[in-house]
């Protein structure tokens, strides 16, 4: 693959990690409960830890694509 090809592809997969980060980068939603809350709290707040963890697990894929992207730069300027 060509240095250009390599950089495209760069770019390609750092966008893409920086829109899953942008989109999934706001604060994570606060917890409803109390200690000892109703059924209905509980499973609220069981609700947003998933979709907390969710929100987590999209941010960590996007650092990864960017720093990837970073490292195949790299690449395509050593050729």
């Amino acid at each position: 693959m060509s240095p250009t090809g390599i950089q495209f592809a760069a770019t390609v997969v750092g966008l893409f990690g920086t829109l899953l980060m942008f989109f999934n980068s706001h604060s994570l939603i606060p917890y409803e409960s109390a200690m000892f809350g109703s059924d209905e709290i509980i499973e609220h707040d069981r609700l947003v830890e998933q979709k907390n963890k969710k929100m987590l697990i999209k941010q960590r894929i996007g650092v990864g694509l960017l720093t990837f992207s970073f490292m195949l730069q790299l690449v395509s300027y050593a050729l």
